[in-house]
């Protein structure tokens, strides 16, 4: 196999096998998304679930009760992480109802949050905690965000895929 990991080998068949089984490249005709609603229109109470369930995301699963739980989990960890979790979660999911044409339905799911999350998790980790670090961690979050937008309008819906 020379220098290539077996892990990396495996997850490109996985890879491979999912998306010649729901082939995401052939012309959809269905083309209807959902925009954001207006700002009346918007329930609070699924304002403040978007950041946990984002949270819940990371682990393939869609339960604001769960993305507290795991939260809880991190506090216990580490306080600090904690708040670089929740805000980097918390910030994908307002810079994609910022975004224009971003599906609510995934903003309310969590999707924008998740990979947004571990952005600002990963600059917890690794970075010394300070004031450039936590505005590295939003900027990062927003520009996470920003990115999985981006792509989901290129490749579409298997960016979903596990």
């Amino acid at each position: 196999m020379g220098n290539v990991p077996q892990w990396t080998l495996t997850f490109n068949l996985v890879t491979l096998g999912i998306l010649l089984r729901t082939k995401p490249f052939l012309n959809n005709s269905s083309t209807e998304h959902t925009s954001l609603p207006s700002m009346v229109n918007i329930d609070p109470m699924v304002v403040l679930n978007a950041p946990l369930k984002g949270i819940s995301q990371i682990w393939v699963v869609e339960s604001s009760l769960s993305g507290l739980a795991l939260l809880g989990g991190i506090y216990l960890y580490s306080p600090g992480l904690a708040g670089h979790a929740f805000l980097g979660s918390s910030i994908g999911a307002l810079s994609g109802a910022a975004m224009i044409g971003s599906d609510f339905g995934d903003i309310e799911i969590g999707l924008y949050g998740f990979n947004s999350c571990l952005t600002a998790l990963g600059v917890g980790v690794f970075f010394v905690h300070s004031p450039r670090a936590v505005l590295l961690s939003t900027g990062g979050a927003a520009v996470t965000a920003g990115l999985f937008g981006a792509l989901k309008i290129i490749f579409g819906d298997v960016l979903m895929v596990p």
